[in-house]
């Protein structure tokens, strides 16, 4: 959308840092809690989905508060920016729908920390904002006449599109850790790579087609150095505590085996070894 807000450095920005902001939040919590949990499982059993309806509250109203002042810049501030108080309130479109998607699942959050909902609705909701975010990234990078900028845009809808389907998984199996960190990763990803966007706006030496994928990627990587730095001061403390992996995974298989357990005695004899294993 050449010639108008969604296409400046602040066009950019401001989703950035709600994306940005939103995924780090959350991933900062989830490590606060993680380092004072007795396993992943008890953290899972704790606090997904979330049980704290205060905080889920206050998240949902200020998830509003964001979107609605986003439908406000969108649709006003843009056009006085721009010199285009001509236009329509709705003149950027996918913009605004990108924002009210967001807006429905903080109003889905409310009613859910008021009991009125049942337990993951908002992540629910969230998880299918994420899905349309990634089709209206996707068709917006289809409108560009740039290459580079084509390329930009389909990425932001890869880190929305991971961020959905990660978010669904969590809700369908609350008792797996690797989804639920990963919908908010995915949401820190994209919020990193609309700044990385805004940049080339903004700079004169722009991104070429394959500097694009390359930063793209080394973002990601980024990320995944903090996630080792985190996983393995989380370990290690664990260690320290005398909980290992052998007796973590012993409580899972005994969950999972059958409705009743049990496991059978070889695979009982089996996992006693791992165990013992792990501690000498």
């Amino acid at each position: 959308m050449e010639g108008n807000f969604s296409g400046t450095l602040g066009g950019h920005v401001i989703p950035g840092a709600f994306f940005a902001g939103f995924g780090l939040f959350f991933l900062v919590l989830t490590a606060r809690r993680l380092f004072k949990a007795e396993s992943n499982e008890d953290f899972c059993a704790n606090h997904i989905p979330e049980r704290n309806k205060s905080l889920l509250k206050r998240v949902s109203l200020v998830l509003i508060t964001c979107t609605i002042l986003g439908i406000f810049i969108e649709g006003v501030g843009g056009q006085i920016l721009l010199g285009e108080a001509g236009h329509s309130f709705f003149r950027n479109l996918q913009h605004i729908t990108l924002y009210s998607m967001f807006c429905f699942a903080g109003v889905v959050g409310v009613f859910e920390s008021y009991n009125r909902l049942p337990l993951d609705s908002f992540r629910a909701a969230t998880a299918v904002a994420l899905l349309g975010e990634a089709v209206i990234w996707h068709e917006h990078s289809l409108m560009k006449m740039n290459l580079v900028d084509t390329r930009i845009h389909a990425l932001v809808a890869f880190t929305s599109l991971g961020s959905s389907v990660c978010m669904t998984i969590s809700v369908y199996k609350p008792h797996h850790l690797v989804p639920f960190v990963g919908s908010f990763l995915f949401m820190l990803w994209q919020g990193l790579w609309l700044f990385a966007a805004a940049y080339n706006i903004q700079s004169e030496d722009k991104f070429d087609l394959e500097e694009n994928t390359s930063y793209f990627i080394l973002e990601g990587v980024f990320l995944g150095v903090g996630v080792l730095a985190v996983s393995v001061c989380l370990y290690s403390k664990r260690m320290e505590s005398g909980i290992d992996d052998g007796d973590y995974l012993r409580v899972q298989l005994d969950r999972e085996d059958d409705d009743d357990g049990d496991l059978t005695e070889a695979e009982s004899d089996h996992f006693d070894f791992e165990i013992d294993k792990s501690r000498s």
